[in-house]
This record gives C-alpha cells, structure tokens and sequence, in this order.
C-alpha cells in the first residue's frame, strides 16, 4: 500500500480536473473540494469519457477475511484521442471507516491500445491511478445517483437504487437543469398507508406491555377447562380496544395525508425550455431552476443564482425552522448574480434568461455536501467554464422559510423532499417524552402485577389444601391424584380470573382523552391572535397533564415578552440627551453651526448610511409621512432608519455601489466600499463610504463596551457623560447602541482592502478553511475599526406585549418562577423586569442578588452569598446574572452552586410540544388547561383502578366461599364487557368536563394552580386501592348476607344459584361505581349525566335482553329470564337502596369533615363559586321582579288624565313593594329601576297592600310591547 502510493506520488501525468468525480482522482490528503492545477476537460470530452465507461461496467463484491474487493472489468473502445484505464482496490477493516475507492480514469500515454483491467491485482506501472479514500455513510445517506451521481446508468448497482447519493463519494454532485437522478421533491408525512397500516399499527399497539399481557389472557382462555370466564371475555374487549385506537391513528394519518397532499401540490415556478413555468411541488427535480415569488415558501433546498436585489441579496423568514421571527439575509454567489441579471437604463435589475440557455449557466455543475440536518452548516462549490465558486450557507435558502422583503430569487434545487434540511429535522427520531403521571402510574401497574402474581399463587395454594383437607367427598378423591400436576393449570385460571384488576382500557382511554384534549386547546378562541391570525397548538397530546406541574419558565425577552417592534426615542450626542420632543434643536444645530454641529451631523448621517436596509418606494404615505417601506433583517437598524429620517435625514435609495440620503433637503451620494456585518460575536457592524469630497470614512456601531475599546484616546476621555446618558437610557429600559466614525486616509485603505480582498476569496470548501478565512476576516475588520471618534449613542424602545406584566404577576401567584434571559444591559433588563412584574418592589434590594463578578472565585463566593440570602428570603428572592459570571456559573465547578440556586431549572429544547402566539396566553394555557388536564387525568386514572379493583377483587371473596376452585360468581359477557359498556363513560366524562372551578375563576385565583399536589401521589393511589377493596368487602358480604338467609325466590327456590347471585351482586357494584364517579365529579354538564346515570341503565336494559336472547339467539342460555327473577324479588330492590349507600357511606362522611374542618384552598373557592352564583340567581329574579312592577305601571306619554291618575296611584304601591324587597334582601340594592320592558310580574301573596289588580295589568299591557 505504501508503495503504491509512493506511485501514486510520483506520478506527473494523466492528472484530471477533480470538480468531475467520474473522471477524477485524489491525491493523499485532498479532498473533492481543493482547488487543483490540473489539465481540465471540456464539456464535450466529459460526456464522451462518460459514454465510454457506460459501455460496459460490472460491480461484485466478494468477502475474504474480512476485506471487501471491488472488481471491475470495462473495455474503452479504439479512439484516436484517449485511451483510459481503470483501476479500483479497496481494503476495509471493522476498526476503521470504511474505505472504497470508485473507478477512476487516467490518460495513458497510449493512443491505440485496448485496455482490460481487474482490480483484483494490479501492475506495479506509472499509469497506476491513485486511490480514493472516502468515508462509509450513514443508512439515510446510502443511496445511489445515475449520471452525476457518479454510476452509470448501465450498471447493476445503478438499475437496483435508481436515486439517492452514490456510497463511494462523500458528497453530491449536481448537474444544472439536469439530468439528475436523486429522489424527487414529494414527501409523506403520513405513518400509514393502505398496506402498512395493519402490521405498523400492530407492531406500534403490541410494543405496550399492557397489550402484551392481555393478548396472553386472550391466548390462555383459549386452551380447553382453562379459563372460568370463557374463550373470548378478554379478546373482545381487546380487539374493540384496538378498533378504538386504530379509528384514532386512522383519523390522525387522514389529516397527515391530506397535508401532504395539499404540500406536495402546491405551485411554484421551473424554468423549462426558455421561460417559467408553473409546476407543483412535487414535480422538481435536483438541478430544476425555480423562480420563488414574495412571500412565497421555498419549495426545496435552495442555491440562490440572484434576486431582484442588488448583490443579489434577499430576506427571509426562519421561524419554521428556527422559531425566530426576525428576517434574515441571504445572498447568490457573486458569479452567478452577474450572470443571471441585467440592469436597465434606470438601474432596475432584470432578469437575464438567456443565461439559463446551453453552454452558460446551464453548462455549470454544483458540488455540495451530503444531504444532512445541520441547519446552518453548507459546504459546497459551483463549478463554471472550469472555474470553481465557493458557496457558503448565506447562499442557501431552506425549504419551510419564506421570501419576504424580496420580489423574486432565482435558485437551483440541491435537495428535494424529505433529503432537505427541514425534513431531516422533522423526521428525526426525537426521544418519546412522557408526563410524571404517566410514569408514576407505570410503575404503580407493575406493583399490582406483583400483587396480581401473590394473589394467584395463594388462591392456588388454598385451592390445593383444601382438596387435600376434603376429600371425603366423592369427587375430589378422583381429583386428588392430580392436583399436584395441575397446580400450573390452576394457577393460571386463577390469572385468567382476576387478570383486569389492570384495568384493558386504561390506555385507549388516556388517549381519547388526551386527543380531545388538545382538540380544546386548539380551539380555544381564548388564545387566539387575531392579528396574526393564530391559534394556540398543541403538538403533542402526551403531555398535557405536564402543563399543570409545571414550576420554572424559561422565557426569552425580545420578541417574547416584547413586540419586537422597535422604535428610536432618544438620544445622547456631546453628553447631551434628545428626545422625541427636542429633536429639531439637532435640525438648529446644524443649521445654526453651533459648537458641535459636525459631530451631529455625522451622527444623522450615521443613522441614515451605516446599515442594511432596503427602501421600498410606496404609493401610500407611512404613519410619519415616509414615501418608503424600510425593509431590514433587524427591526433596530428599522426603528433607527426611521428615526434619522424623523429629524431630517431620509434614507432614498441603494444600489450595489452606492447610498442615496435626504440630508434636511439636500441630495447627498454615497460610495459604498465595504460593508462589515453583525453577528453575535464582534457586537457591531461597520460600513465603509467614499463621499463627495472624496473622503473615506467608516462608520460603526455597536454595543458600548465593544465600541468603548475603539475609541480614540480623545474621546475615551470624553465618554464618561455619554455612559451616564447609557445608565439614564437602560435604566428607562431602553435599548442602547454606541455610534462612532473614523476618517481613512486613501493609502492605509487601498492596503487594508487588497489584504481584506485577499481573505475574502480565501478557499473555505472545508470546515478548517472556513474558520481560518473567518479568523483572517474578523481580524482584518477589527484593524480598520480602531481609533475611533465617538459621535453619540441611541436609545430605542421595546415595547412589552399586551398583558405580559399581569400574566408574569398570576403566574408567581401560581407558584411558578420565572426566568427571563436578555442581551441588554444590566441596567435595561432591571427595568423590564420592574415593567413586567418580575420583580415587584424597586425600594427592596435586600432580596435581589445580583452576580457581576469577573473572575471564577468571586463568582463562587457570590453565589454561595446568594444561596444564604435565598433560605432568608425564600418567598421573595430574585436572582440576577451577568453576562461574564454567567458563562463563570456554567462551568462544572459552579454548576452543582448555580444549580441549587435556580432550583434545578431545566433546560430549554429547540422543539415545542405547545405553541401559543403571545405571551399573555400562557396563563391560560397553564392555569385553565394545564389545571384541568391534570385534575381530569389524575382522577381518570385513579377512578379507572378503582372501579376495576371493586369489581374483581370479589372474585377473590367469592373463591373462598366457592372450595377455591376458580368458579366466576359473574357471568362471563358481564365481565368481558365491564369496562368498555357499563363503566367506559364515567372516566370519559370526568377526563374530559370535570373540573374545580371556572376558567375565569381559576385565572383570579392563580394559587390553585400551587395548591394541585396532593391531587396525585403514592399516598392517594393507594387510598383509592384501599377504597376499591372496601367497597368489594362490603358489597360481596352484605349481598351474600342478605341472599344467603333462606330469601324465597319467584321460582319457589329459597336459593336462586350463584348466576342470580352474581348478577344482582353485579348490579349493585354497577351503581356503587357509577355513584362513586358522581361523588367525586365537582362539575355537572349533560354529557357527565349521560356517562354515570346512562351506564347504569346500559346494564339494566343488557340484562334484560341477554337474559331473554335464548333460544332466539344460541348465547345466554344459563342465564335465561333471570331477569324476572331478580326484578320480581323485593330482596333486590331493598338491597339496591340500601348496600350501595353503606358502601359509599365511609366516603361521604370522609368527604363531609374534609370539606367542613379541613377544608383546602379549592374547596373554599368552590364554595365561594357556589355562593356568588346562588346569590346572582337571586339578584336576577329580585332585579325581574322589580323591573317588571315598574314596566307595568309607569305612566306613558299617551295615557289619559284618568289613566295617569290611576297609574300615579299603581306607583306609590310599586315603590312600597321596592322599598320591601330591599329590606328582605340588602344585597339587591342596585335593582335596576330604569328598566323599559316586561312581560310578567310577581305580587307577595303574604302582604294585600302590595298586590296589584289583574285589571291594572292588563289596562297597561299595551305599554309592555315596545322593545
């Protein structure tokens, strides 16, 4: 190997371009994306090298010791140009990537000879071409192209994977307008479809362990004397278990499917045979060119060629991907941009189409990365005439953003469907997240499994001793010999039989009412913008119990808690601060050439030059009389555009080369040389301009402590005042920005430039070369941006959102901390945090603790002073962080201190499960409909264990009294349908309409939400076991009581059988349930009385139908007409008042002296809840009684003298009986006494003085009409 590559080194001919992998070969450390020197083909000569290859080419791989060889065998036909040779060895170890080198072609030095080669064995020759080495891919990465992607579309591995990425590269290849065979641009989201949705949704359904167990019972009850409950009581309700959820998975795939349909067939533009055509989504193809219009969303992943504006630049919105709403800028590669445009006479940028004709750009070829999730990561060049183009990711656009700002962009398709970045992130398996209810309960079914598996093995047990201790009865001395043997049989009857104290249809009903709740908070008109024109959602249905545990926010400021709509309203400039209301005096100073006017105008011109943006001309004046829209990608750079334009310096116009101003009515020109960008880490953006006089000056702004260390040394002394104008600004909560310039003599530029040309068109193919070009870049921008005179600084407003300050209030009533992460400074963020109520009293600084410290140790000591300062003030402590000792406390030695401090905050993830479209809704979210989900899926849960325990737990009581030998006391169909008929709408109802109190009740009493804890624990599960298993004791042994004492029957039976009695047993447990669900159910709607009064009569019309089926219908026979049986018994109607009642007695009575001497904070607002509405009923039938006394006898305008004597009359007694009701009931003093209609009265019967004659009533009825 070694000496083969000393081969490969040596080599000095037969060198090709490597921007054309078919044709190409790597030296030793290259990659496919260096530059190289060598001897390039033209277009033709490629495609004939290529149908060379194609003429015969065959892969096979064999396996030996552990080496995978790679043999290829092609014949090149005789030509008088080139003869080609192909060589392909490979290695591969389990230890190390896996490496395969592809087929390579070389110039050979022969002109006439045929060349056969294997690649099993080489020649030692100096034709030998170098190998390749290239890294294995990921499984989502290993698929094939045909003709660019470096196969052939002859070949046997081409024709079996059509598409995708060739596995021996490491990159992509594509070929402009095509063709290119990759996956097309269609998607499917949907987890089904017609042939994959049995096995995929039982593979999903049988995943649960629930499921697994229960197809078990189902399996057993098949084996023959095994089962006491019959074949198929467990796998119906099983299987109508799965019909629920797959009606449910089938209704969520539907609404998938119909969104990839709408997606794959929405329209975009595809350039095809010398213009734009309409084409839909799924119809492109890697390498189409498309047109996207404004506000239109990219179709695919995106190289932009050029866009209507200059450079080629355009905006874009990122919040499908990213969640930020601010726009960003992308621009084409320079090359292209030139190509593909034109500029007319008056400067507009047309679009050039013929440079999408042959031989131009459509002869270009992209090389790219691998199609990955890596959002902002790209590497990639764009091979023209030969000539190679970096592209960077601020030349990508992503499907899912959206044009704005922008008429048009112009780009080539890279990846399609799901290979773009979008999709490989949304498709990505994210970890199945599960809420603390759910895994408390978890873990709370395996203990009653285990309980499960004690109570078989005893009842099994008891049923071996007690044949052994009675076998003087005749049957069991034939038994006995092979009770021992059956042990396991008779285990496992005894599983069967009490196998759904795990109740089956738990989880199906979760998931129905977690899915119903999501349809309310989707739908509630509560949360929804109008605005924006967005309603709240929920992404997640799983986790909606979660919202109403939730104790730590994490919040975001702007944009979050702000409108993220800016807006210029100071500033400082010589030490002096203007405002909105003095901002004409910078107009006199200028004018005037008072002392200082050269440093206003520089700052004017500062604002109005040293940016971005992009002026859209608009037929409709703005709000502050503008004949522009500024466009930017930052709404500061917006809000101080606007503000020099307010005091007299308009922005008009930009071009590539230049910026046009209004400078208090004078036209002033701009060269544009350089302009330095933003980004989080230099803190400011520079611009470099040529003026009139030709002058060049560059100027700057940025946060102050990074322009601080540019100043010159003359304005260092001078920037005392202006920090303490920065201090006033951010502690109005304002926004701050330094300003400040520097004259640049031509010489030092012209050197700087040549070098800052230089950096810029270093390669940065790679990710190495990247980050050096960056170095070199940041290093060369902060050399020009020294020496600096300060001109002043700015001040702009962030105004908060509606509602954000009295949500953040309710929700610490609600016991939630909250934690507010911003970029501004100290000063601002403790301002905004007195404007939002985050922290309340600005007098009370003990209990805020502030960290500023600059090196690890102090910072140490601050925090442990703050974790002292928190156990003395724990209701009221507020902690603030700065920025340097905030990347101090993240460090590993501090974080165990800073952890303890936030009350081990989690942390936040990129991927939302709720959305909300402002702020001021997430009380809502949280207190309403987190509150009642918990309460509801608490209760749900607990309910749904409880009613199952009380039923089978008797089975349990009735094999003690039954030899212990497995005998069912209920029939079998009554148990197989328990929890999917007689007792399915009670948890539903209370899942999905119980609730404490009122929304608007739950937002003015926030505390609510704090006092939820003791609504599910260990403790209270296991109360509700508790309770099950006394109701069970109860119900068995009253009822076995009470039909056990010689009762006479209808039949003249003094024993009705164990069937009667299980049946009248059942009814009772029926209606102690259903009784137990109405006991514990706080809010009563029709659908809750339809669950728990309906269940009950669901079992009382099932038994008189089944009982009366035979012989009709071949089921029920053992239980023919035992319904005449038992209704006609007073027996069971007296037991059916009285045994239910004293098995709930023990709760009402508990629930009577909790509410009456332990009474929560729930309970008092309920009964506050109860009382304001008693007393409105009340108030509205006093207020109706006195408006319609007042209706019907005051005099109207058109009434007699006699009539109007009478009424005057009618009045006095009206008032008299006014004047009476006040004093029955003081709390209706404000009665309404100028009401205008009414269609009935009320007279107290008790008192004669205040009745009033039918006659008068009806004489004045006519005045009663008039609406």
């Amino acid at each position: 190997m070694q000496q083969r590559q000393q081969q490969n080194s040596s080599m000095t001919k037969g060198k090709l371009d490597d921007s054309w992998p078919i044709i190409t070969s790597l030296q030793s450390g290259q990659t496919p994306f260096s530059s190289s020197s060598s001897e390039r083909f033209t277009i033709d000569e490629r495609d004939s090298i290529e149908q060379k290859i194609g003429e015969k080419n065959e892969y096979k791989y064999k396996n030996n010791n552990n080496r995978k060889l790679a043999t290829a065998t092609t014949t090149t036909a005789k030509t008088n140009r080139k003869i080609y040779s192909i060589n392909t060895p490979t290695t591969s170890t389990t230890d190390q990537r896996h490496r395969i080198s592809r087929s390579r072609l070389i110039k050979s030095p022969s002109t006439t000879t045929t060349t056969t080669s294997t690649t099993t064995r080489t020649k030692k020759s100096e034709s030998m071409s170098p190998t390749i080495e290239l890294r294995r891919l990921s499984s989502d990465q290993r698929s094939l192209t045909g003709r660019n992607g470096g196969g052939t579309g002859g070949s046997i591995w081409t024709r079996f994977f059509r598409r995708g990425s060739n596995p021996l590269m490491n990159y992509r290849i594509v070929k402009v307008t095509g063709p290119n065979r990759y996956d097309d641009n269609s998607i499917a989201t949907a987890k089904y479809n017609i042939v994959t949705f049995i096995p995929k949704f039982l593979f999903e359904q049988f995943r649960k362990y629930a499921n697994i167990f229960f197809l078990f019972i189902a399996l057993m009850q098949q084996i023959p004397n095994v089962s006491p409950t019959g074949r198929y009581t467990t796998l119906v309700p099983l299987i109508f278990i799965m019909v629920v959820s797959a009606l449910k998975e089938m209704f969520e795939d539907l609404k998938r499917h119909r969104a990839d349909h709408k997606v794959n067939n929405s329209h975009t533009e595809v350039y095809e045979k010398s213009s734009f055509v309409q084409t839909k989504w799924k119809n492109l193809r890697v390498g189409d060119i498309v047109r996207v219009r404004k506000g239109q969303f990219f179709p695919s992943d995106l190289v932009i060629l050029t866009s209507n504006e200059p450079n080629g630049i355009c905006y874009v919105e990122t919040a499908n991907l990213d969640g930020e709403t601010n726009l960003k800028s992308r621009s084409s590669v320079a090359v292209t941009d030139a190509i593909c445009t034109t500029t007319d006479s008056d400067g507009r940028r047309k679009l050039n189409i013929q440079a999408f004709e042959p031989n131009k750009l459509l002869s270009s070829i992209i090389n790219c990365d691998l199609p990955n999730k890596e959002l902002y990561e790209f590497i990639g060049k764009i091979i023209i005439d030969n000539r190679e183009y970096p592209i960077s990711p601020e030349n990508i656009l992503l499907r899912g953003a959206k044009l704005r700002n922008t008429e048009w962009i112009i780009g080539c398709v890279i990846y399609t469907g799901h290979e773009t970045k979008l999709m490989m992130n949304s498709l990505n398996k994210t970890i199945l997240k599960q809420s603390y209810v759910e895994i408390m309960t978890n873990r709370q079914i395996l203990a009653l499994l285990g309980i499960l598996i004690v109570i078989c093995l005893i009842s099994a047990i008891c049923s071996v001793l007690w044949t052994q201790h009675n076998q003087s009865h005749w049957y069991i001395a034939e038994l006995q010999s092979q009770v021992t043997a059956n042990f396991f049989l008779i285990l496992l009857t005894f599983i069967i039989l009490y196998n759904n104290l795990i109740p089956i249809s738990l989880q199906v009903t979760l998931e129905m009412v977690r899915f119903i709740q999501a349809h309310f908070i989707n739908n509630d008109l509560e949360m929804y913008d109008a605005d924006t024109d967005t309603p709240a959602m929920a992404r997640t249905s799983n986790l909606n119990e979660e919202l109403g545990q939730v104790r730590y926010i994490l919040s975001d400021k702007t944009g979050t808690m702000t409108r993220n709509i800016m807006e210029f309203k100071k500033c400082s400039i010589n030490g002096i601060i203007y405002d909105e209301e003095n901002f004409n005096n910078l107009l006199t100073i200028i004018q005037q050439k008072h002392d200082g006017c050269e440093k206003v105008r520089e700052f004017l011109t500062l604002l109005a030059v040293c940016h971005t943006v992009i002026p859209e001309p608009t037929t409709q004046p703005t709000e502050n009389g503008s004949k522009f829209i500024y466009q930017a990608s930052s709404p500061d750079e917006a809000a101080l555009v606007k503000g020099a334009q307010k005091i007299g310096f308009e922005f008009l116009q930009r071009t590539p080369a230049k910026v046009v101003i209004d400078a208090m009515g004078k036209i002033e020109k701009f060269e544009v040389l350089n302009i330095l960008p933003f980004n989080s880490d230099r803190k400011r953006m520079s611009t470099i301009i040529r003026t009139s006089e030709d002058r060049i000056k560059i100027y700057t702004k940025g946060a102050d402590s990074i322009i601080q260390r540019r100043l010159c040394e003359q304005s260092l002394n001078d920037f005392s005042q202006t920090e303490i104008n920065l201090t006033i600004f951010a502690t109005d909560g304002l926004r701050t920005l330094c300003c400040a310039y520097n004259e640049i003599p031509d010489d030092k530029y012209d050197d700087w430039e040549k070098r800052y040309n230089k950096a810029i068109l270093m390669p940065a193919a790679s990710l190495d070369e990247r980050t050096l070009r960056d170095q070199a870049l940041n290093a060369l921008m902060s050399e020009i941006e020294e020496n600096l005179t300060l001109l002043g600084a700015t001040a702009i407003e962030d105004k908060l959102q509606e509602g954000v300050p009295e949500t953040i209030e309710t929700l610490m009533r609600a016991g939630i901390n909250i934690w507010m992460l911003t970029g501004d400074k100290l000063e601002t963020a403790t301002n905004i945090s007195y404007s939002c109520r985050l922290l309340k009293n600005i007098q009370a600084l003990e209990s805020y603790h502030i960290v500023k410290d600059d090196t690890l140790d102090s910072c140490r000591e601050s925090l442990v002073n703050a974790e002292t300062k928190l156990y003395e003030h724990p209701e009221d402590f507020t902690l603030i962080i700065d920025s340097k000792p905030l990347g101090f406390c993240l460090q590993p030695q501090l974080r165990p201190t800073f952890m303890e401090v936030a009350l081990k905050c989690l942390q936040a993830v990129h991927s939302s499960d709720y959305a909300i479209a402002q702020f001021r809704f997430l009380a809502r979210l949280l207190l309403v409909h987190g509150s009642w989900s918990f309460s509801r899926v608490c209760k749900l849960i607990l309910y749904s264990f409880y009613k199952n325990i009380a039923l089978y737990v008797i089975e349990l009581w009735f094999a003690s009294v039954s030899a212990w030998s497995g005998q069912a006391v209920f029939e079998r169909w009554s148990i197989g349908l328990y929890n999917v008929i007689f007792t399915a709408g009670p948890p539903l109802a209370i899942g999905l309409f119980d609730r404490i109190c009122s929304d608007k009740v739950m937002l003015e009493n926030p505390e609510l939400y704090r006092d939820q804890s003791n609504i599910f624990s260990i403790k209270l599960f296991w109360f509700w076991i508790a309770s099950a298993i006394w109701h069970s004791l109860v119900l068995f042994w009253l009822t076995y009581a009470t039909i056990s004492h010689d009762a006479l029957w209808v039949n003249g039976r003094s024993d009705g059988g164990y069937l009667c009695f299980g049946n009248i047993l059942y009814t009772y447990v029926v209606v102690t349930v259903c009784l137990k669900a109405a006991l514990e159910t706080n809010c009563w709607t029709l659908p809750t009385h339809l669950a728990i009064w309906g269940s009950i009569v669901s079992w009382f019309f099932f038994l008189i139908v089944y009982s009366r089926a035979w012989p009709t219908f071949p089921i029920g026979a053992d239980i023919s007409n035992i319904d005449r049986i038992i209704f006609t018994t007073t027996i069971f109607w007296l037991g059916l008042a009285i045994i239910p009642f004293v098995a709930l007695l023990v709760d009402i009575i508990v629930k009577l002296v909790t509410r009456t001497c332990f009474k929560s904070l729930a309970d008092r607002i309920i009964e506050l809840e109860l009382l304001k509405e008693m007393r409105a009923r009340q108030h509205v039938s006093i207020s109706e009684r006195a408006r319609l006394l007042i209706n019907n006898f005051l005099p109207a305008s058109r009434d007699t003298p006699q009539q109007q004597t009478s009424s005057s009359h009618d009045r006095v007694i009206v008032s008299s009986s006014i004047e009476r009701i006040e004093s029955l009931h003081p709390n209706a003093t404000d009665i309404e006494r100028d009401a205008l209609h009414g269609y009935s009265f009320s007279q107290e019967e008790r008192d004669p003085s205040s009745a009033v004659s039918h006659s008068s009533v009806i004489r004045l009825y006519p005045n009663t009409t008039k609406m």
